[in-house]
């Protein structure tokens, strides 16, 4: 009868993706969610500039510009924060990947661990952040406001993005949960840690995405 560590090697070889068909997939995904992301900073940055301009309006019979007054949008100092968490996850996964492709096994678990800590941490910095951020300036707009106002719309749009690459880090880490559950029970090796790899790419396509984000956000304000 086989033991549970060759019945685990079966199946592992049974349900064995080929390396070149698992980057592929992961590439195409990412390639898909860098076309969502480019789409929303894009779509940002056009009703952002529009909502600037000035608008017409009608003075003594004539028609004259009026500059919209939108109250500025000041950045809650934790998202400085969540940006070093984000930046240390990306580093950890990757110490991950160079540990176990090196052999040690240990040090991967090690490291995946604070991975998923780390991802953890950055959606708790992140709550409290959009508390903050939209509470702050609904003071700021009418008592009812609509999505004709400018500021209204701004810092809807702006929630918008940081919720979005927020349900993106907190789907990651349900795989990072179950990669960390394997790891442990021994699954992964020099040779064959795909799921460890594919992971570090997504986590450092979020990382990378939250940089530029978060850089967007600072500068169109």
């Amino acid at each position: 009868m086989a033991t549970d560590d060759e019945q685990g090697a079966r199946d592992t070889a049974q349900h064995h993706v080929p390396k070149t068909a698992g980057n592929l997939a992961m590439w195409l995904f990412l390639v898909a969610l860098g076309v969502l992301f480019t789409a929303s900073l894009l779509g940002y940055l056009l009703i952002n500039s529009m909502m600037r301009r000035p608008r017409p309006i009608l003075l003594d019979g004539e028609w004259s510009m009026l500059a919209r007054e939108i109250p500025p949008i000041h950045l809650p100092p934790l998202l400085w924060l969540s940006t070093i968490i984000m930046i240390f996850s990306s580093l950890a996964v990757h110490r991950a990947l160079v540990h176990i492709r090196y052999k040690r096994h240990s040090a991967m678990r090690h490291w995946i661990t604070i991975t998923l800590l780390a991802a953890i941490m950055f959606i708790v910095v992140q709550t409290p952040s959009m508390y903050v951020l939209i509470g702050e300036h609904m003071a700021q707009l009418p008592p009812v406001p609509s999505l004709d106002k400018p500021a209204f719309a701004t810092l809807g749009l702006i929630a918008a993005l940081i919720a979005i690459h927020a349900l993106h880090v907190l789907g990651g880490i349900v795989p990072l949960a179950v990669v960390r559950h394997r790891a442990n029970r021994g699954h992964y090796d020099h040779e064959d840690h795909g799921p460890i790899h594919y992971l570090a790419m997504y986590w450092h396509f979020l990382d990378v995405v939250w940089l530029v984000m978060f850089a967007t956000l600072l500068l169109s304000q």
